[in-house]
């Protein structure tokens, strides 16, 4: 199964003389017989000592991890024969009067790989250069030919300069001449053939599958399924999880949150500089100017405008509103690194490991100077999750505090009334911290409290600003509908018909995008205010139709939420990444601030370097490393081999509160934006290194645990 699974990865392998591939495959075998051995014998003591029983589930849940995966990554299961296909691109050796020579640059681009010289049939004169096949300035006629096999697409592209000549294109059924001369520069792009596996700018689509693919896509869920359980065994005794002392008696755990939170604060602040007076966008300005003119929305929520209207009456500006939330952020990521490690009984140096790693990646320093809401809700999550972890393996914070509990509220308070997704997270919180006995009633009591407090500033508060109060349910609402109205269902009655035909009077499909719900409401078409009256019919059709047809349903979901468990962006989805406040316009530069709303400006000392960093970050070649699913598998794959190196099955709850978050987020994501997700970038860096190295712990001395410590 591994060497099918490697071998068919290959794509010219399914071409290969049948000879060779029985070769192959029994040479390939027999090294991964040989390796699938010595891993064995290695994680013998690991293996032997379970039962028929757990072997099983073990197998079974990990074949069903590896066909997951498949789909997540995804993996081209094996090289389709395809469709045959041949090109030949003639240089003519002519030009027009106004061109200075005869060249012709091609590029043959197939199933989005380009064509390499040696792959075709090429005559004397084509050399290659800077990504194109070339005939050089002034050569006589040459012809190119490529023969080959297709399962997407096959695409030419011809560039065109002051040195071009013509040229002549021949494909099955058409022949073209090209006079290639453009005093300026620019492309020539051809469509030559659409393939095998078909694309929808609406709709995720699974590709259809030979029985050949069906088997090596077998192949390779087994293969990984095998290789992350022996990936589990392995680190499960390397490096060896022996009882560790736990000394959280001899070390302070404010100095040690400190130490974890410096990195953060020190990038941070010193990005704030470069981005200066912080990352704005119009999200950020619209809330900023309800906290300054006292018009309020809950549009958004209203509580991060209630915090920047405290920020605006101590004379502060963005500059230091994105500050305290980017220390905010450090000290939660801090105190989740170091209460995890504990927990785990990791190595000290693991809490500020997971403090260099948050600091580090770009997507989460960036974030933290952006004044967006989502910043300070992932660190009430965050710090959510390490007030609950620290309570149920440490005892600390201790409820029956007071001040213990009013943080619990606060936190949870937070989550609440800063996302939609935050209350399902909160409720988890309680949930968990109601499985440790002893303290219940403490708990169930901070629990009215903390929805108090949110519905205080949700509701009363909010009101005695005179808050606009508005709805965003609808927006969630017409997403779903609008992927049934895509797939051909119509509502059954003349009535709901006449209502969906008063919200939109443009296109059937309502313009509809798994991805995105922007295409939708944001269209003339579309009347809001139409929509927000009629949204208990828009939610009562909806449901509807998604009982009569959970297939679409479901499709919708898979789709739209693309961005939380799948990977690679590939032509086979409409997935994207919104991810960083700032945009590249070209000849004027980097724009992290809106213009034209407020009066803020870009103010940074250091233009170039603002500019230089954000263009790398939106390099699109850089955009595979924003995306959250490898986190979301990094932190399931981390937590099991955790639960296996300290035989603690608590540990299977650290997690659980970003799960919740991103559960909730899979049914009602209505765009895909990184920023969504913070909370899985947070949690995964800043405990990924105690999680890791986790060991099993035993109670010890105070001075065999500073002992150990210093060792």
């Amino acid at each position: 199964m591994l060497a099918a699974a490697f071998l068919y990865s290959w794509q010219a392998f399914a071409r290969l003389p049948a000879p060779l591939i029985m070769t192959l495959l029994i040479a390939t075998a027999g090294v991964f017989a040989a390796m699938s051995f010595l891993v064995l014998e290695h994680t013998r003591p690991r293996w032997s000592a379970l039962s028929r029983r757990s072997r099983i589930a073990w197998l079974a849940g990990a074949v069903l991890a590896g066909w997951l995966l498949t789909w997540m990554i995804p993996l081209d299961p094996a090289p389709a024969p395809g469709k045959p296909f041949s090109v030949e691109i003639s240089s003519l050796g002519t030009h027009s009067k106004a061109s200075q020579g005869a060249e012709v640059w091609a590029k043959l681009v197939v199933d989005g790989r380009s064509v390499e010289l040696g792959e075709t049939d090429a005559g004397p004169t084509w050399i290659t250069g800077h990504g194109y096949l070339i005939t050089p300035i002034n050569s006589p006629p040459d012809r190119i030919e490529w023969n080959g096999h297709y399962r997407r697409s096959v695409q030419l592209h011809l560039y065109t300069h002051p040195w071009s000549g013509k040229a002549r294109v021949r494909w099955p059924g058409n022949e073209r001449t090209f006079d290639l001369y453009s005093s300026v520069g620019g492309n020539v792009d051809l469509a030559l053939a659409h393939g095998v596996t078909q694309t929808s700018t609406q709709f995720l689509l699974l590709p259809a599958r030979t029985p050949l693919q069906y088997l090596v896509q077998a192949c390779q869920a087994t293969s990984l399924g095998l290789l992350i359980l022996g990936g589990l065994a392995l680190f499960s005794r390397w490096p060896l999880p022996t009882a560790a002392p736990n000394a959280v008696v001899n070390r302070s755990m404010t100095g040690e949150v400190l130490i974890a939170a410096l990195p953060l604060i020190a990038v941070g602040s010193v990005l704030l500089v470069i981005f200066s007076p912080a990352i704005l966008t119009t999200d950020s300005l619209g809330q900023w100017n309800q906290a300054s003119t006292g018009r309020y929305s809950d549009a958004h929520p209203v509580m991060y405008a209630f915090y920047l209207w405290v920020i605006q009456r101590i004379n502060g500006g963005p500059a230091l509103a994105a500050w305290l939330q980017m220390a905010g952020m450090a000290m939660a990521s801090g105190w989740l690194a170091v209460t995890v490690r504990r927990a785990c009984n990791a190595p000290v140096w693991t809490s500020l490991a997971g403090g260099v790693l948050v600091a580090a990646y770009p997507l989460t320093a960036l974030t933290s100077i952006t004044l967006w809401k989502d910043v300070p809700y992932a660190s009430s999550v965050t710090a959510l999750t390490a007030l609950v972890i620290g309570n149920l393996f440490l005892g600390v914070p201790d409820l029956r505090r007071f001040h213990n509990g009013l943080a619990l509220a606060a936190l949870a308070a937070a989550c609440i009334g800063l996302r939609h997704n935050g209350p399902p997270v909160a409720a988890a919180a309680f949930l968990i911290l109601l499985l440790r006995p002893g303290h219940r009633l403490h708990t169930v009591a901070y629990l009215v409290m903390a929805v108090a407090l949110a519905w205080c500033v949700k509701g009363p508060l909010a009101d005695a600003v005179g808050t606009e109060r508005t709805s965003a349910a609808y927006m969630a609402y017409t997403h779903h509908l609008s992927a049934h109205l895509a797939s051909g269902q119509r509502p059954e009655s003349a009535t709901d018909a006449a209502i969906l035909d008063a919200i939109d009077k443009g296109a059937d499909d309502w313009r509809y995008r798994c991805s995105v719900v922007n295409t939708t409401i944001f269209d003339t078409a579309y009347d809001i205010p139409t929509a927000v009256t009629h949204q208990d019919d828009l939610f009562r059709i909806w449901l509807r139709m998604a009982l009569d047809r959970p297939d679409v349903e479901l499709g919708h979901m898979l789709c739209a939420s693309g961005m939380v468990w799948r990977y690679r962006t590939s032509d086979d989805g409409p997935l994207y990444l919104y991810a960083f406040g700032f945009t590249d316009k070209g000849e004027p530069g980097l724009q992290w601030v809106e213009p034209g709303l407020s009066g803020f400006v870009e103010t940074s000392p250091f233009p170039s370097a603002a500019a230089s960093i954000g263009r790398t970050m939106l390099d699109v070649r850089l955009a595979r490393f924003w995306r959250p699913a490898p986190f979301l598998c990094a932190l399931a794959l981390l937590t099991v081999l955790a639960w296996r190196r300290t035989g603690d099955r608590r540990v299977l709850l650290i997690p659980a509160l970003v799960l919740v978050h991103t559960m909730v987020l899979m049914v009602a994501i209505i765009a895909q934006d990184a920023r969504y997700q913070l909370p899985i970038y947070i949690v995964l860096l800043a405990m990924g290194p105690a999680l890791a190295l986790s060991r099993r712990g035993e109670i010890t001395s105070p001075a065999e645990a500073a002992r150990r410590d210093s060792a």
